[in-house]
């Protein structure tokens, strides 16, 4: 039986500013590895909130439930952080930058001053890249992971802004846009502010740079066209090339860690949703088809495993066999055959395994599998309210949830009906 590693994230809390207060959406860089899931933006359930999904379109899970709008996450290289702004509210309509980790832990590392926007980690997690709007005008800076030392990279005059920063994979360079120049374009510069360079010079605006997780290519959005659509070029600015070219909006690429794949959010379909293409712009497929506005992707790099081992010497010992990559599914706790919500069906499901008949959890794990819950102890799937034993009282706590009712919980069980990662090894 699969051990599973439950991951709660449900007291994640990811703010940002919308479009109105002037800066546009934020870019994050991709970092190797293998493909996790895909964090967006959906305002589906009347505020903007976090949701994650898996790159296939199934179990869509949302994460935070605030009275403020929650915006833009960013996964670190090793896909365990997530950097965010928030609108703190101190003094009002200021925002500052956050760090939550896959405990709900968030760490506030910047403290009111200005408008702290669009975070974009360094390949090495141990600095943060951001624009601030604390000097007058929006600038990068750049910080240690942990808030401190916080340094300005960019020193322009009154309404040539400076924003989206986007680290490289190598970490070297730092992509960013600037309307120094009197329009919307691309630069990079080394991670110290020297070597500013001009990427892009056409009349359209362009913007939401987003280095390839090999650092060959840097995909970004841009007007040029007339709409709205996605471009990839060399890092120097050369072979500037169109990936799609639909009559909707294709904005925000973000690509996949292991470099095959972009997501990207498009109205083409009539609403904003994600969606996924090959990395040349082919077999674009929907993922999210909420009514609601599904926006800005972000994809979580998973630790890549490796496919071989250096051949041993005749006197050495044979190489372990690694362990097969981890793989990260949302889940609704509750929701033991996934069908997107804690229904009847699952307290059926439950008295089942009590009268030991076959149950059929569907893409879900099999009732009684072994849970790590990272922020209590070890429980079972199936096992809605962390007694140790899957029983009829499991399935009377469904029934109320799905009439509305109050459910009682054990300390530091998961609430049914929240969004849940597993993470299998």
């Amino acid at each position: 039986m699969s051990r599973i590693a439950f991951v709660l994230i449900v007291t994640l809390v990811f703010s940002f500013a919308v479009l109105s207060l002037g800066s546009p959406p934020g870019s994050r860089a991709a970092f190797p590895g293998s493909n996790g899931l895909i964090a967006f933006d959906s305002n589906r359930e009347g505020n903007e909130d976090i949701w994650v999904v898996n790159p296939d379109g199934s179990n869509q899970v949302r994460i935070t439930d605030n009275l403020l709008d929650d915006e833009d996450p960013a996964w670190s290289a090793d896909g365990e952080l997530i950097a965010y702004y928030a609108d703190t509210n101190d003094p009002p309509n200021d925002f500052n930058i956050f760090v939550a980790d896959d405990q709900g832990n968030k760490t506030q590392l910047t403290m009111g001053v200005g408008r702290n926007f669009n975070p974009s980690w360094s390949p090495s997690g141990t600095s943060i890249a951001f624009e601030s709007s604390r000097d007058g005008n929006n600038e990068i800076y750049v910080m240690d992971a942990d808030g401190s030392d916080q340094t300005r990279l960019t020193n322009n005059g009154p309404n040539e802004n400076d924003q989206q920063p986007s680290w490289s994979p190598a970490g070297d360079k730092i992509a960013f846009i600037s309307s120094r120049d009197g329009n919307r374009e691309i630069y990079v510069m080394d991670t110290d502010g020297t070597d500013q360079t001009r990427l892009t010079t056409d009349p359209g605006a362009d913007s939401r740079p987003e280095w390839s997780p090999d650092g060959t290519k840097i995909a970004f959005q841009t007007d040029r066209d007339g709409n709205l659509n996605i471009y990839v070029m060399n890092p120097d600015g050369t072979s500037e090339t169109p990936i799609t070219d639909d009559p909707g909006e294709d904005l925000s690429p973000a690509w996949s860690p292991d470099g095959a794949l972009i997501a990207f959010h498009s109205d083409r379909d009539g609403d904003d949703d994600i969606w996924v293409m090959d990395a040349d712009g082919g077999n674009p497929q929907v993922i999210t088809t909420d009514p609601g506005r599904d926006i800005d992707p972000n994809w979580q790099p998973v630790e890549a495993t490796p496919t071989s081992s250096p051949t041993a010497s005749p006197t050495e010992s044979p190489s372990p066999t690694p362990s097969p990559t981890p793989v990260t599914q949302a889940a609704i706790w509750g929701d033991w055959n996934c069908s997107t919500q804690p229904d009847p069906v699952d307290s059926l499901l439950t008295l089942r395994h009590d009268a030991g008949l076959s149950t059929n959890t569907g893409d879900c794990p099999p009732f009684g599998t072994p849970l790590d819950v990272v922020i209590a102890a070890v429980y079972n799937w199936g096992d809605a309210d962390c007694s140790l034993a899957i029983d009829p009282v499991d399935s009377l706590k469904l029934l109320r949830f799905d009439a509305g009712l109050s459910v009682q919980q054990e300390a530091g069980c998961p609430e049914i009906g929240s969004g849940v990662l597993l993470t299998e090894t």
